[in-house]
């Protein structure tokens, strides 16, 4: 997938900036130990890759920046490419580190910005790193189809969360100036700043004439949070869970279908974009789903988004 965006985006003469959240461009997965394909950029691309892999990147370089976000594989050094050739990536894996990169990226040229993922890193999607994500499945999953595609719809309909319609709630915490773990907004439209020691699960009690109607979590919503809500019996029927945005949704698939079932919601402040779901019907471990109804049941639970087979050329450019 990457591949074919640098591909497609080189035909309009665009200046790229490449990264990635963990290592790739390598012939041979350093996990799986199987094949990968390389990374071929062309000539004025810009790279930002840890520095123990530019003997690895055989273009002719000139080195724009020392960053100082350390990896395993030295710091993140920010070069442009003078000559077309082939690259590893290795760039940060926080937050924060990927914003200022991406600003990076754009002080010295770059038209648009790709960051390449990790396996079930969904928790770097966030607005402060990325306009819009693609997401990426296939065989390499699971051996079983079905898993798959539910573990896809899964994944898709946290990165599409509703924002919260709640909006005076909303102006509230962002005109907060010290971070909470929890905001609590009642049915009366107040607002509640507990202390931070609290639990959420004791602070959702409540007397039926000031009902909590919604919740906004500071930071990641997770098992570990929410499993005593859904013990202790309260009632979260109707009730809003309120994240910055979905990367910020930590459940397992199993808490987060209870959450639903108890008659709660999911909203964010901030949404992001899926632009597409790429497909690959063939594991790198050998394994294979038939490609026709791999692609057919796809397009069958997902009807809002773009299905892309890069190798099978079912995609516009």
């Amino acid at each position: 997938m990457l591949n074919q965006i640098i591909k497609d985006y080189g035909s309009h003469q665009t200046v790229l900036g490449l990264t990635s959240i963990g290592r790739d461009g390598e012939a041979r997965d350093l996990v799986t130990r199987t094949h990968k394909p390389g990374i071929f950029v062309k000539k004025d691309t810009l790279i930002a890759t840890a520095e123990g892999l530019l003997k690895y990147c055989d273009v002719t370089k000139e080195i724009l920046a020392n960053t100082e976000f350390p990896t395993p594989l030295g710091n993140v050094i920010l070069l442009r490419a003078l000559s077309d050739g082939n690259v590893e990536l290795a760039g940060p894996s926080i937050n924060r580190q990927l914003g200022q990169l991406r600003y990076l990226f754009g002080d010295f040229g770059a038209d648009k910005v790709i960051i390449d993922g990790a396996l079930s890193r969904k928790s770097l999607c966030s607005r402060a790193v990325a306009d819009s994500v693609i997401l990426c499945c296939g065989a390499s999953f699971d051996k079983s189809m079905d898993k798959t595609l539910a573990e896809t719809k899964f994944i898709y309909e946290i990165l599409t969360a509703a924002k919260s319609d709640y909006d005076d709630f909303i102006a509230y915490i962002k005109s907060k100036k010290e971070n909470r773990r929890f905001i609590l907004y009642t049915s009366r439209g107040d607002y509640i700043l507990p202390a931070q020691n609290s639990e959420l699960w004791e602070l959702l009690k409540h007397p039926e004439d000031r009902k909590i109607i919604a919740v906004y979590v500071e930071g990641a919503l997770s098992d570990l949070l929410i499993k005593p809500i859904v013990m202790s019996g309260v009632s979260l029927r109707q009730m809003q869970f309120i994240l910055q945005d979905s990367s910020k949704m930590m459940l397992s698939k199993a808490m987060y279908e209870k959450l639903l079932r108890k008659g709660a919601e999911i909203r964010v402040m901030d949404t992001i974009p899926v632009l597409a779901i790429a497909i690959n019907p063939y594991s790198a471990c050998g394994e294979a789903f038939p490609k026709d109804d791999f692609y057919k049941k796809m397009k069958t639970i997902f009807t809002k988004v773009p299905i892309v087979d890069v190798m099978e050329k079912t995609y516009e450019q």
